[in-house]
């Protein structure tokens, strides 16, 4: 208020002086004194506009920093309730109970879709979970032990699930369609993931759909069929080391950057038909114990160094892929 007085004193001092230096310039008499007087009131009515002026500025002021403050100490409260039920569902993961675990893969997926910017994080923990140490116990194993391996190969297809429902563009659009008597809540799709997966002990690993910017496999084992039909991979994809068990499906995925799939063994079919190859595509010592299917694969660009499975070549005019001995197909006349 202190301000707002000095204005308005300055603001009267400002406009009498201004008004009564005219005033002067009248003959004494009546006139000069009405004159007098009305630059005494403009004066102060002009400081009380000026000393109004100035508070409404000042009461904005302390407002707006008042909503500052309430919005800094709304967003700390969020952040410190989305860090506590991150690290309670954290520690969910590291429970001896199935139960619990499950509870935790659960809290995390709820986090991560209603928070986009604790997405990428969330993921990670939950590759973390799938890249932790899993075996299926034998037939000679003990009812405890087997029955512990049954339970947390249920939580490990809760974790896929979670990544798969919320990776693939098609599941997500589903979900939205779906009336709530048959989905509890509208799956959200995370946009814009890294998956990391190294190490990682994959059962039946569905990727059907998803799209992510980078993904990385290496060393992983996928116990089943692997289906990466469909999917989009915008940035590398590394398979390096990773064995497929079962039959491995990349049928009409989009692999955007570099593919590599050095020593990767596939004990079954491995089916790329319809592949797109963005950037460089390397199979060096991938080991094949089926058949491989490359029928319909395209590289965008022939010239990089490829290294593609025995017996397939690269049309360098078309940069489709062609099996040793087939005729390139002949360009189509315009």
């Amino acid at each position: 208020m202190v301000v707002a007085g000095l204005v308005a004193g300055a603001a009267i001092w400002v406009v009498t002086a201004a008004l009564l230096g005219t005033a002067d310039q009248v003959p004494p008499g009546a006139e000069r004194a009405r004159l007098q007087m009305e630059a005494v009131r403009t004066g102060l009515a002009a400081g009380a506009g000026a000393g109004a002026a100035v508070g409404l500025l000042l009461a904005f002021r302390r407002q707006r920093h008042q909503e500052i403050a309430t919005a800094l100490g709304d967003y700390d409260a969020t952040e410190r309730r989305i860090t506590e039920l991150y690290t309670k569902a954290a520690d969910q993961l590291g429970s001896d109970k199935a139960a619990v675990r499950l509870a935790g893969l659960y809290a995390l997926e709820r986090l991560a879709d209603n928070h986009v910017s604790h997405r990428q994080s969330i993921v990670e923990v939950i590759c973390a979970y799938l890249r932790m140490p899993y075996e299926m116990p034998g037939e000679e194993a003990e009812p405890q032990v087997a029955h512990a391996a049954r339970e947390e190969r249920q939580v490990r297809l809760a974790a896929q699930r979670i990544l798969n429902q919320h990776l693939c563009l098609t599941a997500a659009a589903a979900a939205v369609e779906l009336p709530l008597a048959v989905t509890s809540s509208k799956l959200r799709f995370w946009s814009g993931i890294s998956i990391d997966l190294t190490d990682a002990a994959l059962i039946d690993w569905n990727f059907h759909g998803c799209h992510v910017r980078r993904a990385t496999f290496i060393r992983k084992r996928i116990l089943g069929g692997a289906y990466f039909g469909d999917a989009v991979i915008t940035e590398i994809a590394v398979f390096g080391g990773a064995t497929f068990t079962g039959h491995a499906w990349f049928t009409d995925a989009t692999l955007g950057g570099d593919a590599w799939f050095l020593e990767t063994v596939f004990a079954s079919d491995a089916i790329f038909r319809g592949a797109t190859f963005g950037g460089r595509g390397d199979f060096t010592d991938a080991v094949f114990h089926d058949r491989v299917h490359l029928e319909g694969c395209r590289a965008d660009d022939p010239a990089r160094p490829h290294v593609w499975p025995p017996g397939w070549l690269i049309d360098s005019s078309t940069g489709c892929l062609i099996h040793a001995g087939e005729s390139p197909a002949a360009p189509e006349v315009a």
